[in-house]
């Protein structure tokens, strides 16, 4: 029988009971490895705009929303396309066993709902450094603006600014060549800015619905001061007002007393926008003609004669001249050139002195009093003069040269007297309780010629006074000087 060793045979046998084992082993583990894989899971951390939001298993939730807010966007703005804004970003993590901790589906949506954002670019017009307008386009913006600008200027004015502020000549648009005006400047009065903005609109303008904000504005009230020349239902045209409307605007006025620098309310419509304009104009302006009096013995006093005629000279001016929505709110004068000088008038001014012609300026004929009653109708009559009562004394006064012509009764006038001034002027005085002259005397001015009474048909002590020209009977008032 072959020997075989003991040590060879048993380690043969060692051997493969390691490998038996170690199939065992690999058995084993794999069994376990297979059990372990069915629960690895995959979670997902979610950031919007570098910020954590908690943790998900999809991005359903967030798709979701977003679906959402697009649908809201689009509501409002049809015609527009917008896109989310906000960066997100998903961090996946790979778990054992079911995934824990996840963000409550309600609060994430309520959460991304505040947070996500559906923007769209949109042209805004900041005015005065406020967003009042958003349009879909910035030509849009541009085309408010020039619309603006046409609308008080005209187009070809605009379309001439435009042509010079980008280099082009054209031909006698310069007011520095010679006369005319060049406009260097169209803005606003207030500052205009255009912008590009991300932001989700609630209102989106269209050109004509911005254009009819701004010229209307809002309507405010507006004082105007009363200038030289100005008549109550002229200003109230000039507002867009009736009379009477500007009656119930100022019931403290009276509308037939207006005085220079009066201020009065009027109600007008005041832009939200108005156009600014800068000028350089040169121009011929009138220098008005001085006149100068000259003495002349050889005319009776009271006339005058033009001797030599005055002639408006004329200035070459420049000026800067500014302009909102039309109207001048300053002018700048650069320079003066006198190209034409004026003429003097000469007007000779007549000195003789006949005792018996008057001078033309009638004189009060009272020592002071007052008007008790004017020139015109009353209590049923004519009356033909004025009534002068309670002077400081009763002594009635010639109110120029002149020769009496009438000295004694006359009915209804009481004691009268009427002085011919031998100018074309007569003047009557009535009522008076003595005669200090006679018909046929010769009288100067200031003298003395009866003393104030109440004869004939008088209600009490006054002078009635009576002026006439050519004839004609005249208000005294428009004639007399204290």
């Amino acid at each position: 029988m072959k020997y075989i060793n003991k040590n060879i045979y048993n380690n043969k046998i060692v051997r493969s009971i390691l490998i038996v084992l170690a199939i065992g082993v690999f058995l084993s583990s794999y069994s376990v490895n297979a059990k372990n894989s069915e629960s690895l899971n995959t979670v997902y951390h979610l950031y919007i705009d570098g910020e954590s939001f908690g943790t998900v298993t999809d991005n359903k939730v967030v798709d979701t929303v977003i679906k959402q807010k697009q649908r809201q966007f689009k509501k409002v703005n049809a015609n527009i396309k917008g896109a989310l804004s906000n960066k997100i970003e998903y961090v996946p993590e790979t778990i054992f066993g079911k995934a824990r901790n996840l963000t409550n589906t309600d609060e994430l949506v309520t959460k991304l709902d505040k947070t996500l954002n559906i923007k769209t670019t949109v042209a805004a017009l900041y005015i005065d450094g406020k967003e009042d307008f958003l349009f879909e386009k910035v030509d849009h913006a541009e085309q408010v603006l020039e619309q603006l600008k046409i609308e008080k200027l005209g187009l070809d004015q605009v379309r001439a600014f435009e042509a010079t502020k980008s280099g082009n000549k054209l031909i006698g648009a310069s007011a520095i060549e010679g006369y005319g005006e060049t406009i260097t400047e169209i803005s606003f009065d207030k500052t205009v800015e255009l912008k590009e903005i991300a932001v989700t609109p609630t209102k989106i303008y269209t050109p004509e619905e911005a254009l009819n904000i701004i010229r209307n504005g809002s309507v405010a009230q507006q004082q105007y001061t009363v200038q030289t020349g100005d008549v109550f239902g002229k200003i109230a045209e000039n507002f867009g007002l009736t009379t009477q409307e500007l009656v119930n605007l100022n019931p403290t006025v009276t509308a037939d007393k207006l005085k220079v620098g009066q201020v009065l309310v009027v109600t007008g419509v005041k832009p939200l926008l108005q156009v600014k304009v800068t000028k350089e104009v040169k121009k011929l302006v009138s220098i008005p003609y001085e006149t100068q009096y000259v003495d002349d013995n050889s005319m009776f006093k009271g006339t005058t004669k033009i001797s030599q005629k005055g002639v408006e000279g004329a200035k070459e001016s420049a000026q800067v001249i500014t302009e909102i929505n039309g109207s001048v709110i300053d002018t700048k004068i650069i320079s003066e050139i006198e190209v034409v000088k004026p003429t003097t008038q000469i007007v000779l001014k007549g000195t003789k002195i006949v005792p018996s012609r008057g001078s033309g300026e009638l004189a009060w004929p009272c020592v002071g009093g007052y008007v008790s009653s004017n020139l015109g109708y009353r209590w049923g009559a004519y009356h033909k003069g004025l009534d002068i009562a309670r002077p400081s004394n009763y002594t009635i006064k010639a109110a120029d040269n002149g020769t009496v012509t009438f000295a004694g009764w006359d009915s209804g006038y009481g004691n009268k007297i009427e002085i011919n001034h031998n100018n074309g002027l007569k003047t009557v005085y009535a009522h008076l309780k003595s005669l200090s002259v006679s018909s046929g005397q010769v009288v100067s001015k200031g003298q003395q010629i009866g003393v104030m009474g109440s004869t004939g048909n008088s209600t009490g002590v006054h002078l009635h006074f009576e002026v006439y020209e050519n004839g004609a009977l005249r208000n005294p008032l428009n004639y007399v000087s204290r």
